[in-house]
C-alpha cells in the first residue's frame, strides 16, 4: 500500500477553474455556462460590455472596466473577449476601416450608426424594408448588415456651436 495521498488538481492551481452562469439578458431566464477563472478583472470587463449601451472596442471596454478595477490590463480584456465570444455572449461588430467592436448579444435584430467624428458606434432599432427587392434575381439573402454614417447628437452640437 502506498503512502502517497491524492489531492484534487484544484489544490495545485493558484486559481481553480470554475463553472459559472452568465445571464444573457438582465431580465432573461437564459444563461450560458462558462468555464474559466472567475476573477474581479474579468467580471469588470464582462460588466462593461453588459452595461454598455453600444458596441465597444477592447480599449473602450478596458477604460470602462478600469473604473471598477484600476489594475486591469488590456491583455485581460482580450482574453475575456475571447471567452465571451466563444460562449456566444459577445458578437463582433465590424465597421469597414475601423477596429472591431464587440457588443453584448441582443435578442432583437438591429443595425448600427457610426459617428464619423467621435468614431463611436451605436445600435439602431429596426431594419430597412425591401432588402430582398435589392437582391439580384435568383439570389437568396441569408444575412445582412446595415451601417449608417453621420454625426451623433453630441458631435452634431459641437459642430453647430463651432459655426456660431
Amino acid at each position: 500500500m502506498s503512502d502517497v495521498q491524492c489531492f484534487p488538481c484544484a489544490f495545485l492551481l493558484p486559481h481553480p477553474l470554475q463553472v459559472y452562469n452568465v445571464d444573457v439578458m438582465p431580465d432573461s431566464d437564459k444563461s450560458v455556462s462558462i468555464v474559466q477563472r472567475r476573477t474581479r478583472p474579468r467580471q469588470a470587463v464582462t460588466n462593461a460590455f453588459r452595461e454598455a449601451a453600444r458596441p465597444l472596442t477592447p480599449e473602450e471596454a478596458c477604460a470602462l472596466a478600469q473604473r471598477k478595477h484600476r489594475a486591469l490590463g488590456i491583455a485581460t480584456v482580450y482574453r475575456t473577449i475571447k471567452h465571451l465570444t466563444g460562449a456566444g455572449l459577445l458578437i463582433p461588430v465590424r465597421v469597414p476601416g475601423h477596429p472591431t467592436r464587440y457588443e453584448w448579444v441582443r435578442q432583437d435584430h438591429h443595425h448600427h450608426f457610426h459617428c464619423q467624428s467621435c468614431n463611436k458606434v451605436y445600435p439602431i432599432a429596426g431594419c430597412p424594408r425591401g432588402i430582398q427587392a435589392l437582391t439580384p434575381r435568383g439570389f437568396t439573402v441569408k444575412h445582412h448588415e446595415v451601417t449608417l454614417y453621420g454625426l451623433c447628437p453630441a458631435c452634431g452640437l459641437k459642430r453647430k456651436s463651432k459655426r456660431n
